[in-house]
């Protein structure tokens, strides 16, 4: 018997193992299910790009549904699925990005955004989904991700300053709880299944929060299997804010190495003026410096939210970058 049919073997027989535990569970206890519920949010205005007229605009157009199984105290098992019509509603070309459009081009379909499911316990968290955003953007760099439109992720077209992407897509994710502030995550993506590698995108991050500080750091390795490259692809960053009241800082530095297009290291820095309850004054400046100087990117954003309440805003902001098409962008926020 070879040492694959061995592990195979084992393999089944731990998971039938745990599933006959797990199935256990479910028939002897009450399962209280909160949900389906359903969400939507609108961010809806014009955009104007240098070298392009100003047109009407979705910078985010969602809807889903969602809801939790309480199996128990210690198991709970939450569902979410939600599409995105951003790209099948506005009429990106070469000089815009859209959300929704995660891998480039230009076409008009509706994009899944979560298609998800989290198993939530005493000893942390396994995540499965198909179609995710990122995890890893949101924690490590959503500090600085406070626009509608220059959001500088690496779907963003021309004024992508960080390789990682907002979206992903075959995501498994474990996560510790968090204990003494601290929460460790590791994540698998597989974005070939048929190059004879499982783990073709492998990221680990630890975050610590601490009343009004945040810092979180990761590093990502993609496997050069599947990259058309000899050598795997890292990313690391390492990220930071604090929470003032009236003011929030935050910034990000992000070094790429042995990427495809040579190595780069990127950074961005951002403030949120908080002057009441209802207007925030944005700013942030980024800045990328690839091997090659054609791929460098720099840029400074400046925004103005109106709120009022929770779920609806206006907001105006521009981009002014070095190396890719100014933008303003204005419009209205509402959150069902």
């Amino acid at each position: 018997m070879t040492k694959s049919v061995i592990k195979t073997t084992l393999a089944i027989a731990l998971s039938a193992s745990s599933l006959n535990a797990f199935s256990s569970v479910l028939d002897n206890t009450d399962i209280v299910h909160k949900g389906p519920g359903f969400s939507a949010k609108m961010n809806i205005g014009a955009l104007k790009v240098n070298g392009r007229d100003i047109a009407p605009w979705a910078f985010s157009v969602t809807a889903g549904t969602g809801g939790i199984f309480i199996v128990n105290d210690g198991l709970k098992i939450k569902y979410d699925l939600t599409a995105d019509f951003s790209n099948a509603i506005n009429d990106n070309d070469d000089l815009t990005w859209t959300q929704g459009n995660v891998n480039g081009g230009i076409n008009d379909d509706v994009y899944v955004r979560d298609a998800k499911i989290t198993v939530i316990t005493d000893y942390g968290i396994v995540l499965l989904a198909p179609r995710t955003g990122s995890g890893q953007w949101e924690q490590v760099y959503g500090e600085v991700d406070t626009f509608e439109y220059n959001r500088f992720h690496s779907q963003t077209g021309d004024i992508a300053m960080f390789g990682q992407p907002e979206q992903t897509t075959d995501l498994f994710v474990y996560a510790t709880p968090r204990i003494e502030g601290f929460q460790f995550g590791t994540s698998v993506v597989t974005t070939n299944e048929q190059n004879g590698v499982d783990r073709d995108i492998w990221t680990n991050r630890l975050t610590y929060k601490y009343q009004d500080l945040y810092i979180a750091g990761s590093h990502t390795i993609m496997k050069a299997g599947s990259l058309p490259t000899n050598e795997d692809y890292t990313r690391s960053a390492l990220s930071a804010s604090y929470d003032f009241g009236i003011v929030k800082l935050a910034g990000v530095y992000e070094v790429d190495t042995d990427h495809p297009t040579g190595d780069w290291d990127s950074y961005a820095a951002n403030a949120e003026f908080r002057i009441n309850p209802n207007w925030t004054l944005k700013t942030a400046y980024a800045e990328k410096d690839h091997d090659i100087d054609s791929f460098d990117r720099s840029g400074f954003v400046l925004g103005v939210d109106r709120h009022f309440g929770e779920n609806i805003k206006f907001f105006i902001e521009t981009g002014q970058y070095d190396d890719a098409p100014d933008n303003i962008a204005l419009g209205v926020g509402v959150k069902l």
